[in-house]
């Protein structure tokens, strides 16, 4: 089962008993999956051969009555196992995966009580599920997990390790109206030609950053 449909199940037991805060009428329908726990992708898929429809941790669905929805799968699956889960799908591609890291060890306990305190009063099979999947992109799991006990008052006793991100770090710079770029590190391709200080951001974001420091 993908984090998007574990997620989705929990949102729409919740919404079954609460009001919605903009008009306080009920909600009877289970929401699509949380946007922000979705794999992150292009406007535009790229294309892979067919010999390669192997097995992706992020699948593309597109359908004809709502907009294409981005989902990551734990483990990964092919094609067909994709396609399952989704049967009103009229096509699915698989995502190009993102630079993967391992959590650290602070990070995986904070994934475990996360998850443990979110899915409280679900299957085991589903905290069992979503923990796989958390521990399989630790970058982004923490900050769903985190917003998603913040908006329900939820607290863990485990103390939180930043995120690594080249945007909250004190080596980004952002002359100009450009994307961004690395003030410190001199193993990265140079932004504006050899004799330039700044550098192209790593293609991870910075998330596997050993010179990350905090914004001071």
């Amino acid at each position: 089962m993908a984090l998007d449909d574990l997620l989705s199940k929990m949102e729409g037991r919740v919404a079954e008993t609460s009001e919605t805060a903009c008009n306080g009428s009920a909600v009877a329908e289970k929401p699509l999956p949380i946007g922000a726990c979705t794999a992150e992708t292009s406007a535009t898929a790229q294309n892979i051969n067919a010999d390669d429809w192997a097995q992706f941790f992020g699948w593309l669905f597109h359908f004809t009555d709502r907009d294409d929805l981005p989902v990551t799968f734990a483990p990964a699956v092919d094609h067909a196992k994709a396609l399952s889960f989704y049967p009103d799908a009229v096509a699915a591609e698989p995502i190009p995966e993102r630079i993967q890291r391992k959590p650290t060890p602070n990070e995986a306990a904070e994934l475990r009580a996360l998850v443990a305190a979110i899915y409280a009063n679900d299957t085991e099979a589903d905290p069992a599920e979503a923990l796989a999947a958390a521990l399989a992109d630790p970058y982004g799991a923490l900050l769903c997990y985190r917003s998603i006990a913040k908006d329900r008052g939820i607290t863990i006793n485990t103390k939180p390790e930043p995120v690594h991100s080249c945007r909250a770090c004190q080596h980004f710079a952002r002359p100009g109206k450009s994307d961004g770029y690395c003030g410190e590190r001199d193993d990265l391709p140079r932004a504006y030609g050899i004799n330039h200080p700044l550098r192209k951001l790593p293609e991870d974001g910075g998330a596997s950053c050993n010179q990350w420091r905090t914004e001071q």
